[in-house]
């Protein structure tokens, strides 16, 4: 691994669940605690009905929501 461990961003996963949110929390708190940034990840399998754009901008405009 490079890198300190002080120094490496946190980074956490959340959706649109209420299980996800826990780990936000602490996510933040340990990225204020440790004085890194805090990167939040959002995810979704690809629907294979649709276009991708479609999709896409569907898709992002519900991860904008979550975070």
């Amino acid at each position: 691994m490079t890198g300190s461990r002080r120094s490496r961003p946190v980074v956490v996963g959340v959706d649109h669940r209420d299980g996800s949110r826990p780990a936000l929390v602490w996510a933040a708190d340990e990225a204020e605690r440790r004085g890194v940034q805090l990167r939040l990840a959002h995810a979704t399998a690809p629907n294979h009905h649709r276009s991708y754009r479609a999709v896409g901008s569907g898709r992002r405009k519900a991860g904008r929501r979550v975070l």
